[in-house]
């Protein structure tokens, strides 16, 4: 059964069609990287979405070879004119556990002849580079859905609060753990998660660590849809990821950057921004098709509507 605070269900042939995935393209040699990875897998399906399965030790765990394989993944795949939406989850029993903790030493070494400042100054630039890694989901051009399920902690909700859509099982086990660890969330939840669930309600989750579930986490607005078990939540989540690979690209780059723009600047400036950047674009084949599409009786965005790469 899905929970849902999204405003339109999922049609029965999205559903129909995500239980049945379109084949896998093989990598081409220009994105052979992707192939070569270690922490997670990738593949990108005919109708155009990229599925990203973390498949690290240690219950998906973050290492400092995984941020980096994330940051490439995103960067790659949002570079790929045959990608139009990218869906996230994990292997196994659990999203992701958060952060290696063994990696805390790697990434606070340094030279230990070097003074203090030197030495904070390098870890600042470490830190940044694994915030780079984490906004890289952010940074996608196309939609970005994260499907949770098992264990979603510490630097796993400053992955999934990058994403775009977050979907979750009912029984799945949040927490934003990182000040009963000794340190403050440096990765993005402090920044991020304020403008999803409120202000109120992110000084309570992290200041007190305390553990949260999927339907807790869809109360506070963090995740849109809660479903009861792992194989109801990947149907759903495919079939929104085909959904939204079948939107206008254009439209879609588009909606996802101004939202980013609005979110962060005032009122003026976004409408000021969406000017221009429409104005560059609008007069595009996509919404012609789409305009001639729902005139016709059919629902821009859906299947009979084919929009052309980038």
């Amino acid at each position: 059964m899905l929970y849902s605070s999204l405003t339109g269900p999922v049609t029965p042939a999205a559903v129909n069609s995500a239980r049945k995935l379109p084949p896998s393209k093989p990598m081409s040699h220009s994105h052979d990287e992707l192939a070569s990875l270690t922490q997670m897998r990738v593949s990108i399906s005919d109708d155009g979405v990229a599925t990203v399965t973390l498949a690290s030790a240690h219950s998906n765990s973050l290492s400092l070879s995984a941020f980096d394989e994330l940051h490439r993944t995103f960067s790659t795949l949002g570079a790929m004119a045959d990608v139009r939406c990218v869906l996230l989850h994990g292997e196994g029993r659990h999203f992701c556990s958060g952060i290696d903790l063994g990696s805390f030493t790697t990434l606070m070494s340094g030279d230990p002849t070097a003074c203090p400042a030197r030495r904070n100054t390098q870890l600042y630039r470490n830190i940044q580079k694994l915030q780079a890694a984490v906004s890289s989901l952010e940074d996608c051009r196309v939609p970005v859905v994260a499907a949770i399920h098992g264990a979603c902690l510490g630097g796993a909700i400053d992955l999934v609060l990058s994403a775009d859509i977050r979907l979750a099982t009912r029984d799945s086990s949040w927490g934003v753990i990182e000040a009963e660890l000794g340190f403050a969330a440096d990765l993005g939840t402090l920044a991020r998660l304020p403008r999803v669930v409120g202000e109120g309600r992110a000084r309570e989750l992290a200041m007190t660590c305390r553990r949260f579930s999927g339907a807790e986490a869809l109360q506070y607005g963090l995740v849109t849809s809660t479903f009861d078990d792992l194989t109801a939540l990947m149907t759903e989540a495919r079939a929104l990821a085909a959904r939204l690979a079948a939107s206008s690209p254009l439209a879609m780059i588009a909606t996802k950057a101004e939202l980013l723009h609005g979110r962060d600047r005032r009122v003026a400036d976004a409408l000021d921004h969406i000017a221009w950047r429409n104005a560059a674009t609008l007069a595009s084949d996509d919404l012609t098709k789409a305009l001639a599409a729902r005139s016709s009786g059919r629902r821009a965005g859906g299947r009979p509507v084919t929009f052309a790469k980038l």
